[in-house]
């Protein structure tokens, strides 16, 4: 296979991070975008190697994409593929959620994913590439007490599957994957207070073993770096018997 350039956001934990160890063992030049500079540093460290490329980025804010697409594109060759896999998750009660943590959970998930696309649509129309979007299985079957992650998760799946037709005539391909639970610092948010035990066994974080993150990474590779012209406006899932 040969070398791609790669973009993927949330490099620097979870998923994100699995993702770009990956690609990095497989030669492939990855630039990892990630909110922490901390994070960012320690990946940087443990792969000294010119296949890899950090920069600052918070997702949820358009400014700071633009910035880290003008650095793209004036240090690095026109990416082949992107991974969107920067997420945010707060669990609580609908009737008192904070509107300020719905809106940032909306501008990370599914509007950061969205303007994070938008710059490479043209040029992997026509010059070809793959876009790869982390989802959830919360985005298909709602999850009580994590609304806003489950209605950005839906989004993420419905954005995915228009781009998939509205490109559907070009070398584009728009795929996502749609995890359960996986065992990420994300897995582990504290409960909402006032929830009954009871219900809380009902809810999938708890209900079945998690998928790890290497796992999720393994699909989310494949997908970025194989040519499949007849793969596009997929969602695969990846959550064991809640699939």
């Amino acid at each position: 296979m040969n070398p791609q350039c790669i973009i993927v956001t949330g490099a620097a934990s979870g998923i994100g991070k699995a993702t770009t160890l990956k690609l990095l063992a497989n030669n492939h030049q990855v630039i990892a975008l990630d909110i922490s500079q901390d994070g960012l540093a320690e990946l940087s460290a443990e792969n000294n190697t010119n296949t890899l490329s950090t920069q600052v980025c918070d997702i949820g804010d358009a400014e700071s994409i633009t910035a880290a697409y003008d650095w793209i594109f004036s240090e690095h060759q026109h990416p082949t593929g992107l991974c969107n896999i920067a997420a945010l998750q707060k669990l609580g009660r609908s009737d008192s959620f904070e509107l300020l943590d719905w809106q940032r959970i909306m501008a990370v998930n599914l509007t950061g994913t969205f303007l994070m696309c938008q710059p490479l649509l043209e040029h992997m129309a026509k010059h070809g590439g793959n876009i790869v979007n982390v989802a959830s299985l919360a985005g298909e079957t709602g999850i009580p007490y994590d609304a806003a992650y489950s209605a950005s998760k839906g989004g993420v799946i419905a954005l995915t599957k228009a781009l998939a037709k509205e490109y559907s005539a070009s070398r584009l391909r728009v795929n996502a994957v749609a995890p359960g639970a996986v065992d990420t610092p994300m897995l582990h948010l504290d409960h909402p207070a006032g929830i009954e035990p009871e219900v809380l066994a009902t809810l999938p974080r708890t209900a079945q073993p998690p998928s790890t993150a290497d796992e999720i990474a393994e699909l989310v590779v494949f997908l970025a770096t194989n040519n499949l012209p007849g793969m596009t406006g997929s969602i695969v899932r990846m959550a064991g018997a809640a699939g």
